[in-house]
């Protein structure tokens, strides 16, 4: 890809334009998602490879003209080829890649630390098929071998990450017929992938059965939102005054839970202003930057369950003592590091400690 000629949109192997693009792509500001490319500058092309391959023998500097089409309608689109950078390359698959594993990690996460709970499944299912669907995203334009897996992803995330959980979370609202009633959400994804499976390389219905898909992600959506409003009311508890807060602060378990919180929310304020300042300095762009800091937070949602399993077995204040040798590690050696690459794996690695301190700590307040 790096260095590369593209066309400024991408295109997957039926041919149908991608509906993702860059800010400074000539694909950014112009309704052509989902449409299929017939031609390139009047050649018949039938796959994203061909449209590459046309784009790539097009004369340096020239416009190249693509013939669209959705359903029965012909459109034509000019614009001239790029070349892909390596700022395109971080902005277009880093996130991919990042937000995939943070999902995976978060769904593993929650039902390793507490596989029983209701929505742990769904957390569990739904963090798995995210997580394909974006790790498998890197791959959907070039060349494209996971293309059928991406899209069974995109067809059970709704069910199960909005879907299963609205019905589950906050509160279980799933007490007859349990599996009959949580089956259903994943027999509509069942037939979506199946249509899918079947009209991969028909562009338009793939349109069709991408857009009803996105349509299920929606009332998915809806349905979490709308579950939240009508979770019952907590039992009203008595009233406590300021005098009942310093008596507890008096407890030790209580006042080393507070410390241990303060420890970990300024480590984390001071590192989040400084951190971006050194890397600047050392000429990371705003992108690197920013997917550092999703990439730590990855690693800290799978580390986290892990710390609390942790201070059960081993009591609460074993990992408390490992989290503070790291911690001290990386404040003395994060103003040091140089390059930016071995500063970003240090941060990525180990900020999460940080964040480990959070589940001892809230064992002791609790």
């Amino acid at each position: 890809w790096i260095g590369g000629t593209f066309p400024g949109l991408l295109v997957m192997a039926n041919g149908v334009i991608a509906s993702v693009s860059l800010p400074h792509w000539p694909a950014a500001n112009h309704d052509i998602f989902q449409r299929a490319v017939d031609a390139v500058d009047g050649r018949a092309v039938r796959s994203g490879r061909g449209v590459y391959r046309e784009v790539a023998s097009a004369p340096a500097g020239s416009a190249v003209t693509y013939t669209l089409r959705r359903g029965g309608r012909v459109e034509y689109f000019k614009a001239r080829p790029l070349k892909f950078t390596a700022s395109d390359y971080l902005m277009l698959f880093v996130p991919y890649l990042v937000s995939g594993l943070g999902l995976a990690l978060i769904g593993i996460g929650v039902w390793y630390s507490k596989p029983d709970a209701p929505a742990s499944l769904a957390l569990l299912l739904g963090g798995l098929s995210g997580g394909v669907f974006a790790i498998t995203g890197t791959d959907l334009y070039s060349p494209d071998w996971f293309f059928r897996i991406h899209i069974l992803g995109e067809a059970f995330f709704p069910a199960s990450l909005l879907m299963h959980l609205a019905l589950v979370f906050p509160v279980n609202r799933v007490r007859s017929h349990r599996r009959l009633v949580l089956s259903i959400p994943y027999a509509v994804a069942a037939v979506l992938g199946a249509a899918y499976e079947i009209c991969l390389y028909r562009p338009a219905a793939y349109t069709l059965v991408h857009n009803l898909c996105m349509d299920y992600a929606g009332i998915g959506g809806a349905a979490l939102i709308g579950a939240d409003f009508v979770i019952p009311a907590p039992h009203r508890a008595e009233p406590q005054g300021l005098s009942a807060a310093f008596a507890a602060v008096r407890d030790r378990g209580v006042a080393t839970g507070l410390w241990l919180t303060a420890i970990a929310g300024i480590a984390f304020g001071v590192i989040d202003g400084l951190a971006p300042l050194r890397l600047n300095a050392l000429g990371a762009t705003s992108i690197v930057i920013g997917a550092t800091f999703l990439g730590s937070a990855a690693v800290e949602t799978g580390l986290s369950p892990l710390a609390g399993r942790l201070s059960d077995r081993r009591g609460r204040y074993f990992p408390i003592r490992i989290s503070r040798l790291a911690g001290v590690a990386v404040s003395l050696l994060a103003p040091v590091l140089a390059p930016a690459t071995v500063l970003i794996a240090l941060l990525v690695i180990g900020m999460p400690v940080f964040g480990a301190l959070f589940a001892p700590s809230s064992a002791m307040l609790s």
